[in-house]
């Protein structure tokens, strides 16, 4: 049975947290295992860590903070003086791994598996939205290989016109409501209004953004308005605080995650001029944005012994942020999100620690969001290392890194085809770790999502 299209983005987000309870639960065993758990001894070995004295956290300037000794204290790791004195030895300041020759051999391994997987005709078939999310997304941090991002590019323009005409077979019933929530048309459109101001000039192109403005207008009058069409009262969600560390890991793969869903659906239709959304769809987008602000986002030591939560939480963010970087294509400032650049910050080692790669590329794609990479900043530089070493170990391979399974894991998941779809998320977010990549001025969608963001500040400095 084919996974219904409306729970494609909220079934990524609860694989990787089971997949992640599953490796915590066996750890008990054994301390090496295979998949995605990694020995802890190994683990130590490639961390560096800074000297146990206080650090003021105010040492360091901008985004970035390449001297390991203007760490502030809360976001090292804490290990036994042993351990500790075992990594120091192993410190070495002086390679730069993105642009190491393993580095490219990683990041162009990456691609090339990504683009594999997600260009098949099974992921398209079953998962299509979501593996043309991963090729674009992939293709937005190939700037340094303009001709490979371009071919990427045309695949996915090829990709988005074939499941566009899914949507124009539909739109012969009525667009409803309830297709337009859950069926992934604001993704097309998003991407589509991309691609053609990327690519040359194509009419097939050209032709399907206009079924899709004409389905989503359609289906938006079904809607009738904004809460109808975002799934919940936005002025009701936006009064809940979860009150502990666990509620919050709750919220964040459940709610929260659909709130941030639905945010970037609305984002990328008020991007296209052509489509008339409901009254109030920005102010919701400034809205949630200064919700977000004043979140009781968990501090790192509310976190230590509770993993299951520390994966919901840091997954919830990492996507926030690619929501507010265009998936890598802007830059983002420490200004638009002080919670989420400090989240990152304070539980970067403890994420290291989990040794779940897509996890940690994902954490890595966003601290290269502010313009940090393995010269600039002692945490790149610590992630990458550790990347480079488990690509080393799976025979230069990232799908080779995801957990094992069989034929009865697709079904206990309810996902069709759940490894591929597994190893497509692994050298997805390890392709946005590696990328050099040349930022992008917010074309329109950015600006939406930057317009939003100025909105959420100026109301909390009200």
């Amino acid at each position: 049975v084919a996974f219904p299209s409306s729970m494609w983005l909220p079934a990524t987000f609860l694989i990787l947290i089971v997949a992640y309870a599953t490796s915590t639960l066996d750890s008990s065993n054994t301390r090496c295992h295979v998949g995605n758990d990694f020995c802890q001894d190994d683990v130590t070995s490639l961390l560096q860590v800074a000297p146990r004295e206080q650090i003021p956290a105010n040492m360091h300037v901008g985004p970035c903070i390449a001297r390991v000794e203007d760490l502030p204290s809360s976001w090292k790791l804490s290990v036994g003086e042993q351990a500790l004195a075992a990594m120091e030895a192993r410190i070495n300041r002086s390679d730069n791994a993105q642009q190491s020759f393993a580095g490219t051999a990683a990041a162009r391994t990456a691609f090339a598996e990504v683009l594999d997987i997600a260009l098949s005709p099974g992921m398209i078939r079953e998962h299509g939205e979501e593996a043309l999310d991963a090729v674009m997304s992939c293709a937005s941090t190939w700037t340094d290989a303009p001709d490979q991002q371009e071919r990427a590019l045309g695949r996915a323009r090829d990709v988005l016109v074939e499941l566009g005409l899914q949507f124009s077979q539909l739109q012969k019933h009525g667009a409803t409501c309830e297709e337009l929530k859950h069926g992934g048309v604001p993704t097309l459109i998003r991407h589509g209004n991309y691609l053609r101001t990327r690519l040359p000039y194509n009419a097939t192109l050209d032709g399907t953004l206009h079924l899709l403005v004409d389905f989503a207008n359609e289906a938006v009058v079904d809607c009738e308005d904004l809460a109808t069409l975002l799934g919940f009262e936005p002025s009701r969600r936006l009064a809940m605080f979860p009150k502990t560390a666990p509620a919050v890991a709750e919220d964040a793969g459940g709610s929260l995650y659909g709130a941030l869903i639905a945010a970037g659906d609305i984002a990328g239709m008020l991007s296209d001029e052509n489509i008339k959304l409901p009254a109030g769809a920005l102010q919701f987008l400034g809205d949630f944005w200064n919700y977000l602000s004043k979140y009781p986002f968990p501090n790192a030591t509310e976190l230590v012994d509770q993993p299951s939560s520390l994966i919901s939480i840091g997954h919830f963010v990492a996507d926030a942020a690619s929501y507010a970087s265009g998936s890598g294509r802007y830059t983002l400032e420490m200004k638009y999100a002080p919670w989420m650049y400090r989240f990152v910050r304070e539980n970067f080692y403890a994420i290291l620690q989990t040794g779940q790669v897509d996890f940690i590329g994902k954490l890595l794609r966003t601290l290269q969001d502010y313009k940090c990479n393995s010269a600039n900043d002692v945490q790149v530089h610590d992630g990458l290392n550790f990347l480079l070493k488990r690509f080393d170990v799976a025979n230069h391979s990232w799908v080779k890194q995801a957990d094992s399974t069989d034929a009865s894991v697709d079904r206990q998941s309810g996902v069709e085809n759940y490894k591929a779809f597994r190893q497509m998320h692994q050298a997805w977010a390890v392709c946005g770790a590696f990328g050099q990549r040349e930022f992008e001025e917010p074309e329109t969608y950015g600006s939406v999502v930057r317009q939003a963001m100025a909105f959420a500040d100026f109301e909390s400095q009200a």
